[in-house]
């Protein structure tokens, strides 16, 4: 009977029941004054448990957020040297660093020096107009496409953007870059289906891309929420499914 009550969190009704079932007799007084003392040791130490199950199960220190386009603090991503004040460190940047690829240097499908400095000044149109006369002259120029369809993003034209990517893995199914960015934007769109695919398959081509890796773990936090959400629409009583779907929200908002 003790370990049943040490385990057991009472409401006032079972008490009541409990505490009725003994006399009240000098006798039985000790043994009544012994289970109330057991009980109110009960409710304390459920009260504690349940504090120290909640922040373990907290993921704050390992859910990074999965930052849809246009909501990150200006930072270098790929490891490429090049900032963006509007793309997310979740989206790869062009597979060389442009400011070392100088012009008289370039290789094949290199990026000219002047396109280095149009994306590095934020100079979207000219940069445009320079990626189209590259194209003209070499239309297998794959950074040069790539980068392309970063400015796109950073212009917020998603759709075009998507569509530049969708061609990448077409006609280069070996870079793993276009499927994570594709996958971003799947994601910010609410396709977390289409964004787990697209970063298993980057993953699979470059399976130590950590940027890809942090991206695949958010969106199954974010899949995760729908499915607790879903529980608990089912099922009312699935207090626990809610309160995690409402702690992962809370942190994908920070």
């Amino acid at each position: 009977m003790l370990t049943a009550i040490i385990n057991t969190s009472y409401s006032r009704q079972q008490i009541r029941v409990l505490v009725s079932t003994f006399a009240f007799g000098p006798q039985n007084r000790q043994h009544l004054i012994f289970v109330l003392l057991i009980l109110v040791f009960a409710s304390f130490s459920h009260h504690t448990r349940a504090q120290l199950s909640s922040s373990k199960e907290d993921p704050q220190q390992n859910l990074g957020l999965f930052s849809p386009v246009g909501t990150s603090l200006p930072e270098t991503a790929n490891n490429t040297g090049v900032q963006s004040t509007q793309n997310t460190p979740s989206l790869a940047m062009p597979f060389i660093a442009l400011q070392n690829a100088p012009i008289e240097q370039a290789p094949k499908n290199g990026v000219p020096a002047s396109l280095s400095k149009l994306y590095k000044e934020k100079k979207w149109d000219e940069a445009l107009l320079e990626i189209a006369e590259i194209s003209k002259k070499n239309p297998k120029n794959v950074q040069v496409v790539f980068i392309r369809s970063r400015i796109l993003i950073e212009q917020g034209q998603l759709e075009q953007a998507r569509l530049v990517l969708v061609g990448l893995t077409e006609k280069f199914p070996e870079l793993p870059e276009p499927y994570n960015n594709l996958a971003v934007l799947y994601a910010s769109a609410g396709k977390l289906d289409l964004a787990r695919e697209h970063l298993e398959m980057c993953l699979k081509l470059a399976p130590k891309y950590a940027i890809a890796m942090q991206n695949l773990a958010d969106v199954y936090t974010r899949i995760a929420a729908e499915y607790y959400g879903q529980a608990y629409q089912l099922n009312r009583r699935l207090t626990e499914s809610d309160r995690k779907r409402k702690l992962i929200e809370a942190l994908t908002k920070q």
